[in-house]
């Protein structure tokens, strides 16, 4: 719960001057805050190797 009360305490402070970008960070607040638990993807050398021939 604090990096969502982190949130949407920077979207107000930002919404006297930028209103569209608060309004952007309230509609995204969920997707984005989900997306912190996601697990780090590792990438290899066999990875980078793989991707460079694509």
């Amino acid at each position: 719960m604090a990096a969502r009360a982190q949130w949407r305490k920077a979207a107000g402070q930002l919404r006297p001057t930028i209103r569209r970008l608060a309004e952007f960070m309230d509609e995204a607040g969920t997707d984005v805050l989900a997306s912190m638990t996601f697990p780090k993807v590792v990438e290899t050398r066999s990875t980078r190797s793989t991707r460079a021939n694509a």
